[in-house]
């Protein structure tokens, strides 16, 4: 474990340095917008560019890579991510920050693809469970340590746009002089929605609240914080609170789903995502610590729901499928993560900027509702897998591809292949063979 660690030391950097780079901007770009004037519903409509643009990278970037390889697609999306940062200050237009917005968003889908690829790569079944943790800590890290990056300097200046865009190109060096071989490109399956409501009607609907709720905090979080008046300090003290809260509950949580049936812990998560909503409502900035305790705990359950809702769903299917399930959840969460930032800012400007967390809550209390309802006329599946923690919002994508259980199933599906077509080649041979005996018996006839 300990080469395998070194070997991909330089990766974790490029990972850590496009995390940093991401968590600053994506808090930075929701305050600016409020300082420059644009209204609540336009700054909700250009946040959720970036969801918009992530959909569109998951699905085109894998073509691109097929054509030009791992490496050019790595160092041009870079690029075109490092210049979409710098652009923010050239022309400070909402429309524009929108069309930006869905350019970093399709990039930085692109980027995980192509790192999380190569650490796939160096991975075995044998230390995948510990690189995928360790990739996780990384993730929410970086992504809760970009928010602090807001602290050196005034968001209503350019330098920090500079330091996101520094970041980003930084992020190129690592992944440029590794020595590793170009990773596999991984197919993306998926199922039909309607198929997989079907299957599990309570792990569909969690996917796409979890998806709502994580676009809308962490597209309108931000401007929560600056209308309620917490300073920059205080602000990026919030957004981390809620980050690092994720990186402490997941694996309780987690390992409380593991031993229960599901359902009851996502009720649970539904359940306190109204609760602490609904005192981070009442609260804003009036008692800073209190904000900051309840945002910790709603950053926990904000970040298990999905992961817990994948989970569910994969108890009621089989091994071969995870994958194609997997590719579903992702694009039913990631159209709930494109709609939240925009209807989440609906709210705020009709109701005011407590509406966020008392809308979050509303719509958890009715997935708890539901779930509830659920559990009375359907018995609870046999697990088939552990569960596995999930990155940000602003950080899903690939992440699938390094899941422990992603490899094994791909392996099994391989050599079940390779197996078939060993067959067939012999049925094919012995077939040959009697066609060949029977035309020389006939010949020998004639």
């Amino acid at each position: 474990m300990r080469d395998i660690i070194g070997s991909i030391t330089a990766l974790m950097a490029g990972i850590a340095f496009l995390l940093l780079g991401n968590g600053l901007q994506g808090t930075l770009i929701g305050v600016r917008a409020q300082i420059e004037g644009f209204s609540t519903s336009m700054t909700g409509f250009l946040m959720s560019g970036y969801f918009i643009g992530h959909i569109i990278g998951a699905l085109y970037v894998p073509r691109l890579v097929g054509f030009v390889g791992h490496i050019r697609v790595f160092a041009a999306l870079a690029s075109l991510a490092s210049a979409a940062a710098l652009l923010h200050v050239v022309w400070i237009d909402p429309y524009f920050w929108a069309l930006l917005r869905g350019i970093t968003g399709a990039c930085l889908a692109g980027l995980y693809l192509v790192t999380e690829s190569w650490l796939n790569g160096r991975a075995d079944n044998k230390n995948r469970g510990k690189l995928f943790s360790l990739y996780m800590v990384i993730n929410l890290a970086s992504v809760g340590l970009g928010q602090q990056l807001m602290n050196l300097a005034d968001p209503a200046g350019f330098h920090l746009f500079v330091l996101g865009s520094v970041l980003f190109s930084v992020a190129v060096i690592p992944v440029a002089l590794t020595r590793a071989p170009a990773p596999e490109l991984q197919e993306t399956l998926r199922m039909k929605i309607g198929t997989l409501w079907k299957i599990s009607p309570v792990g569909i609907t969690g996917a796409f609240t979890a998806g709502l709720t994580n676009g809308a905090f962490w597209g309108m979080g931000p401007v929560f914080a600056y209308q309620t008046g917490l300073t920059t300090a205080q602000l990026a003290g919030f957004m981390s609170a809620v980050v690092f809260g994720g990186m402490a509950l997941q694996y309780p949580l987690g390992w409380l789903s593991d031993r229960t049936d599901r359902r009851n812990v996502i009720a649970l998560i539904a359940a306190g995502l109204a609760a602490t909503g609904c005192v981070m409502g009442m609260t804003g900035a009036a008692v800073l610590w209190l904000l900051l305790i309840a945002a910790f705990l709603f950053g926990g359950f904000l970040l298990t729901l999905g992961a817990l809702c994948n989970a569910h769903i994969n108890d009621h299917v089989a091994a071969k499928d995870f994958v194609q399930v997997s590719g579903t959840i992702l694009l039913v969460s990631g159209l709930g993560a494109v709609a939240g930032p925009y209807l989440a800012a609906l709210v705020m400007e009709s109701f005011g900027t407590s509406a966020l967390f008392y809308g979050i809550a509303a719509l958890t209390s009715l997935l708890l509702i539901y779930v509830l309802y659920a559990r009375t006329i359907r018995a609870a599946p046999k697990r088939t897998e552990d569960f596995v923690p999930s990155s940000t919002a602003m950080t899903a994508g690939f992440i699938s591809r390094i899941d422990p259980r992603y490899r094994v199933i791909k392996e099994k599906t391989r050599a079940a292949g390779k197996k078939a077509a060993k067959v067939l080649k012999t049925a094919a041979v012995k077939t040959a063979r009697k066609t060949v005996k029977r035309k020389a018996k006939k010949t020998q006839q004639d």
